[in-house]
């Protein structure tokens, strides 16, 4: 079962024990990846099975577990993936017998938890449309940025994805910071890109559409 609190500051999954013994192949434990996609940062999250309840650790890249290390849930972490802005959350080895209760508490911007749908809405998309466009200038060594030190906007906006999934555990203000100057940064990198002096009919095609992508990006955020 799924639920989520009316502020939209708590999320709650409940995943039941096995029960019967018709299926006499059921693992006797599981591992689960739970992703919660379009929500921000977790404060904290715990574990509840077999009666106790432990707070899961954070983890840069999520758990990797070898069969050596699949005895227990003590490897339970949580991740934060910026490119899809997507919570990740990895249980290893669950007693199926026991079932599990995961409780999330999400880290909310300033404006509160209810402002965090807008702040995200479509931005998952214009880093993508960004990461395009800069690939489009990178085959030709035209992005803005790659050869001074006035310009760099394009660049910035297509990291954002890898600053919110470092930031979303180390920092959470700074994530919503860095979530809320997205449109901003957009507008800057749209400008950069139509300053552009290219020559070339190839190079103008490259700008061209780099500024279409980036013109995607800011319809999406709209």
């Amino acid at each position: 079962s799924w639920s989520s609190s009316d502020d939209g500051s708590a999320l709650s999954m409940k995943v039941a024990s096995a029960i019967g013994t018709h299926f006499n192949q059921m693992p006797a434990s599981r591992d689960y990846t739970l992703y919660f996609v379009n929500v921000g940062p977790a404060a904290k999250v715990t574990l509840t099975t077999a009666g106790n309840t432990m707070e899961l650790r954070a983890a840069r890249h999520g758990h990797a577990h070898s069969k050596a290390t699949k005895t227990s849930n003590s490897g339970a972490t949580w991740s934060y993936d910026g490119p899809t802005t997507t919570l990740v959350v990895t249980l290893p080895a669950v007693v199926t017998a026991e079932g599990f209760t995961l409780d999330v508490g999400l880290a909310c911007p300033s404006a509160g938890c209810g402002a965090a749908d807008a702040l995200l809405s479509g931005l998952r998309g214009a880093m993508s449309y960004t990461k395009k466009a800069k690939a489009t200038l990178d085959e030709a060594r035209l992005c803005p940025g790659e050869s001074d030190t006035e310009t760099g906007a394009t660049q910035t906006l297509a990291a954002t994805g890898s600053a919110l999934s470092h930031e979303a555990i180390t920092d959470a203000n700074a994530f919503w910071t860095r979530v809320a100057g997205v449109p901003s940064l957009l507008s800057d990198a749209q400008a950069e890109l139509g300053d552009m002096a290219v020559d070339d009919g190839a190079s103008k095609w490259r700008q061209t559409r780099a500024l279409a992508l980036l013109g995607a990006a800011a319809t999406g955020l709209a």
